[in-house]
């Protein structure tokens, strides 16, 4: 037997053991399968009644009571754990379609939230009230929505002569809560908050009011260390009225939008040491004919990169003295048909120091022949300050538009900017080949006090890798400078010199 027959032969054993496994294979399967199908017929026709035989013995010997007790008392518990907290408008009567008085069923929701320390929340919708709501300390929650297209909790006032949500009580229990995307319409305040400490009011929108945010009274201390953060007006009268009596401080304003038709913010403190140190972060001021903010004995106040957008006086104090600081602001739309006839952008009736660093004023031709800044009392010139100067844009024709009237400019040396500051540019310069040390002298257009530490030239022309310099005199008049040419060619190149004290 060759050696290929006797592997042939070893193949076909080989593939008859495999057909022999295989139909053994598919007859267990077969079986199994009719075995599953048996299981599955048996279970349709005896699952519920052996499932329902099941819980009768489980119902009389009390495991069914037992288990069933377990399961709903502590899903019921985790419930209660998680909503303890906080009350729903809807639970007390409330409807969020904007057809019915809501107003008791959210006060006895607040009055039930009291007694337990507990918040009120409210569903998204429209609740008609006709009468005050007295929060009494309790924190009022809404439903996150879109407040610009008031798809959140709008809380509307039947008629605009009342206050729509006010803290009511003042006493200690009742000076810290909180108020969350809520949005009022049509009421005479939207917000009252007289009195309160450590507290968050965050997301709120006052539509259509006369007073958008009334803070304090004149019977109340003030508020302090509270946080207002994206308040928004629209058509109102007032946007933010802080009045107080003793004290309201170190309160942050923190983004937002607060528009008034007469003055977006007033902010007054009639006694003790004024209204101390409160800021203002990113918060646009608009009044299209009116005032942005008028502050009364407000001390160190500070505006960092707002925005006002105001007719009139974009800021204002009267006779008691404040203090502020504008850091980065930006100023826009002045007109001269103004409410109260305002010339200035900022107009102080009397302060203790005003500080100025950086900014921007948009000016057109409404900002014709008026200042950025007078002051009454000439003392206030004295504590003056400019960190560094704001800038004018011009958007438009201009004619006559400047910083500081001519009594500003004689009072402070900060304030007179050729002083401060120049840049004086020098005609053409014709250098011959390998010309070195030119002599170029320049001179200010006003004189500084003294010789300022800082000179810079700066060359301008096409060839002006060729040429160097260095100043030989450095006057409070002017200077001089040496031009040197490196280059085998006669060039032309100017200069500006800028010259700053410090």
């Amino acid at each position: 037997m060759s050696c290929c027959e006797h592997e042939n032969i070893e193949f076909d054993l080989i593939r008859k053991e495999m057909r022999e496994m295989e139909s053994s294979l598919n007859k267990d399967i077969q079986d199994v399968s009719a075995s599953v199908a048996e299981c599955l017929r048996y279970l349709r026709c005896n699952l519920p009644q052996t499932i329902e035989r099941y819980m009768h013995n489980m119902k009389d010997n009390g495991e069914l009571a037992k288990l069933t007790a377990g399961a709903v008392l502590g899903d019921l518990k985790i419930l209660n754990a998680r909503t303890k907290s906080m009350i729903s408008v809807l639970e007390y009567g409330a409807h969020p379609g904007g057809f019915c008085d809501c107003s008791d069923a959210i006060q006895d929701a607040i009055n039930a939230a009291n007694k337990t320390g507990a918040a009120v929340y409210f569903p998204k919708g429209v609740y008609l009230i006709s009468k005050t709501i007295k929060l009494n300390g309790c924190s009022l929650y809404g439903e996150v929505g879109n407040i610009f297209e008031q798809s959140g909790v709008v809380i509307e006032c039947e008629t605009k002569d009342f206050v729509a949500i006010s803290q009511g009580d003042t006493s200690r229990k009742s000076i810290m809560f909180d108020i969350k995307n809520i949005i009022v319409k049509n009421a005479d305040v939207a917000f009252e908050i007289i009195y309160a400490i450590n507290s968050v009011f965050e997301r709120l929108y006052a539509v259509d009011c006369n007073t958008g945010y009334k803070i304090g009274n004149s019977n109340a201390v003030g508020c302090m260390f509270c946080r207002f953060e994206n308040l928004y007006t629209s058509g109102c009268d007032y946007g933010v009225i802080i009045d107080s009596n003793e004290y309201f401080n170190n309160n942050q304003f923190i983004n937002g939008f607060i528009e008034g038709a007469e003055i977006a913010l007033q902010m007054k403190v009639t006694g003790g040491y004024g209204a101390v140190g409160n800021t203002f972060q990113n918060v646009e001021f608009r009044s299209l004919t009116g005032r942005g903010v008028y502050l009364t004995s407000c001390i160190n106040t500070t505006f960092n990169e707002c925005y006002f957008e105001c007719g009139g006086n974009a800021i204002r104090t009267d006779k008691k003295q404040s203090t502020f600081t504008l850091n980065g602001c930006v100023f826009a739309q002045f007109k001269k048909a103004n409410k109260y006839s305002d010339t200035n952008i900022v107009y102080i009736s009397n302060a203790g120091a005003v500080t100025i660093n950086n900014g921007v004023v948009f000016a057109t031709d409404e900002y014709s022949n008026i200042n950025f800044f007078f002051c009454e009392n000439e003392a206030t010139y004295l504590n003056f300050y400019i960190i560094k100067n704001i800038v004018k844009t011009i958007v438009g024709g201009l004619n006559g538009f400047q910083f500081f009237d001519d009594i500003a400019k004689r009072k402070i040396k900060e304030l007179a900017a050729p002083k401060k500051e120049q840049v004086k540019t020098t005609g053409t310069i014709t250098l011959n080949a390998n010309e070195s040390n030119k002599a170029v002298s320049f001179t200010f257009e006003s004189p500084f006090d003294e010789i300022p530490p800082v000179f810079v030239a700066t060359i301008r022309g096409a060839a002006t890798g060729d040429v160097s310099y260095t100043f030989s005199e450095r006057l409070a008049t002017g200077g001089t400078l040496l031009v040197t040419n490196h280059s085998s060619s006669a060039i032309s190149v100017s200069f500006s010199v800028y010259a700053k004290e410090v």
